[in-house]
């Protein structure tokens, strides 16, 4: 679509010239009212095919760099599968769409649900949009919000520390929400336990303080309101001597509803970091 506007845009530019050239000349009378009038069509026929031709190198400037982006983010398959999902899905030409729009350029929010540390190996974001963003101006940097969503206390407080380091990187605005999101359709928050993994365990590396023996590094991963994921991998406790009930701390969480979560972040109406 973009190319098809561009070729347009580039097709019409001399007809445009002369036909509100020859509409202006057209009008040519011998009265000096008339002749004003006149004077003053050609200055506003001017500036038009200026608008115009200014718009047409914007425009052609911008596909440019969608191009570009594309190639570099969507091209690069070592950023993961998950990466690749998202290109497929229209991540890069989509954020383009809003920073480099050549007449309105809008602010991109990104919102990572269940983010864990932040920047971690398999993190299906980090890598392709980190380098999205290496690749843009100050100006359209600034324009990005990156909001990352974590409930459990021991990641959070790695997220936040992740954050700082990367913000001062990457330059755009990052901040971080502590709870979990949960459906619009739940009626009430009363009864639900979060289940989170001891800090005993690091986030990043799986290391036990404890013990000094290295679990999975997804292990810290598996927090969440259900116990499924942690009795499914049970076995990553085992196999080190370890226990999986020792290690599942019950936590009291903020817990946000969907809509709730993308008016806060959007609006700023109740802002938490």
């Amino acid at each position: 679509a973009i190319m098809t506007t561009t070729n347009d845009i580039k097709k019409r530019k001399l007809p445009l010239k002369y036909i509100l050239l020859a509409s202006v000349f057209f009008l040519v009378v011998t009265s000096t009212f008339q002749q004003v009038q006149i004077s003053k069509a050609v200055q506003n026929a001017k500036k038009s095919i200026n608008h115009f031709e200014d718009n047409s190198t914007a425009a052609e400037a911008s596909l440019n760099s969608y191009s570009k982006h594309n190639e570099e983010v969507c091209t690069n398959h070592t950023f993961g599968q998950d990466w690749d999902l998202l290109c497929q899905g229209g991540i890069a030409s989509q954020a383009d769409s809003r920073l480099l729009a050549p007449t309105t350029k809008k602010p991109l929010h990104v919102i990572q649900i269940g983010a864990h540390t932040g920047f971690e190996p398999n993190d299906p974001l980090a890598k392709g949009l980190s380098s999205y963003i290496h690749l843009l101006t100050q100006p359209d940097k600034s324009r990005i919000t990156w909001t990352f969503v974590e409930p459990s206390p021991p990641n959070y407080k790695r997220l936040m520390e992740n954050i700082n380091i990367h913000q001062s990187q990457l330059k755009c605005q990052m901040k971080a929400v502590n709870a979990a999101v949960i459906s619009d359709t739940t009626v009430s928050t009363d009864g639900l336990v979060f289940h989170s993994i001891n800090e005993t365990i690091d986030p990043e590396t799986g290391i036990d303080s404890k013990t000094g023996k290295k679990l999975p590094i997804y292990i810290t991963q598996l927090s969440g309101f259900s116990m499924k994921p942690i009795l499914f991998n049970k076995n990553a406790f085992r196999s080190k001597g370890l226990d999986y009930k020792d290690y599942v701390v019950k936590t009291n969480v903020t817990a946000l509803r969907f809509s709730e979560l993308m008016k806060d972040i959007m609006y700023g109406q109740e802002e938490k970091e």
